[in-house]
Formats: structure tokens, sequence, C-alpha cells
């Protein structure tokens, strides 16, 4: 059971989501780049010095999201069922990741949102190497998966493994953001794009071309 939190504590908590949910609004209004820390204290209703006492920079906003979002990403790989595969185990927690962020159930990545926003240079702007934490986060998560009943796989398949998933979700979302500049109607969703990748590549892996 989780034990109740102080008045404080909930304050500060509270302030952290207001300033969380001020920025993700800005950044879908006019862009990462266009937003400024004054506006996202401003749209809080909080002064622009309590902004840094939770975010050092704007960008810390970015890999703080970053950070839920390898969280969530392990955690939905991990629970898959131990029936599936590693490679399914990883395509079916981004089908189900993608399939909470279109019915309203969970807030897409703050890095993704805006109009024209380019996804991985506002990644790179959270730290370095941001790619290879997220197949950092995928590998950790399947060779845990071992550990509770599913396939094991050693480590350097489960990095293979995520390398090529890392390679599929930035092909994807590059994909979709060429299809939504282009105007192009109905834009196919994230976890549809996808599924057709990893059709895609069954396909190839599985003739050997």
């Amino acid at each position: 059971m989780d034990e109740p939190i102080g008045r404080r504590e909930a304050n500060k908590r509270a302030t952290r989501a207001a300033l969380q949910t001020a920025a993700r609004a800005l950044f879908d209004e006019r862009g990462f780049d266009a937003t400024s820390v004054r506006e996202i204290a401003e749209r809080a209703g909080v002064g622009e010095r309590t902004f840094y006492r939770y975010f050092e920079t704007k960008e810390a906003l970015i890999e703080d999201d970053v950070d839920r979002w390898l969280q969530a990403l392990g955690e939905a790989i991990r629970v898959q069922p131990a029936v599936l595969g590693p490679f399914g185990a990883v395509h079916a927690a981004l089908v189900q990741l993608a399939g909470e962020i279109a019915a309203g159930a969970r807030e897409p990545p703050v890095w993704s949102i805006g109009e024209g926003a380019d996804p991985y240079a506002i990644l790179q702007r959270a730290g370095p190497r941001p790619l290879w934490r997220v197949e950092k986060a995928i590998a950790d998560a399947l060779f845990a998966r071992g550990e509770s009943g599913a396939e094991p796989v050693s480590y350097l398949r489960a990095e293979i493994i995520a390398r090529v998933a890392v390679a599929i979700m930035r092909g994807v979302v590059i994909r979709r953001r060429e299809l939504e500049l282009a105007g192009d109607a109905p834009v196919p969703s994230l976890a549809e794009l996808a599924a057709e990748a990893i059709g895609e590549l069954r396909a190839v892996v599985g003739t050997g071309r």
C-alpha cells in the first residue's frame, strides 16, 4: 500500500505536473524552439524562478519525459505474454503504447508533438546518445523476460533486436511526419505504420533478400 504523502510534497508534485502540462501545450502550439521558459512558467501559473527549482533548463523537461517513457517501454515489454518471442514482445509493447496514445489513455512523448516537430533532433537536446538509451531499455527488458518464463535470450541477441526495433521506430516516426507534411489523408497511425514496417522486415528476412 502506498504511504500517504504530505501536503508539501503533494504541492511540489502538483507544481511539477503543472509545468510539464504547460510545456506540453506550448510545444504543441508553437514548437519546442519557439517556446521560452518564461512562457512555460506563466502558463503554469508560477514564476520563472519556480521553474528552475524543478528543471535546470527547458531541455531538462525533455530528459524527464524520456526517462518516464523508457520506464513505460521497459515495463510494457516485460509484461507481454511469455509465449511471445523477444521480437514479438517488443512489437506488442509498441502497439500497446501507440494504442494508449491514440485512445487518449497516455500522453504522447513530449518530444514528438507540435507541427513539423523533428523528434530525433529534439531528443538530442535531452542528452547524448538518446537512441542508445532506448536500445538499452529494450535490451534490458528483453533480457529480464527470461527470468519470468519467457524465452531466454543472450544479451547480445537482445541488443540486436533492440537496435532493429529502434530503427523501425525511427523510420515509422519519420514516415508519419513526411505524410503529415505532404498533406496526404488519412495519415496512418503509428501502430499501423509499425505493423507495416515489421511485416516488410519479416518478408525480407523470410525470403533472404
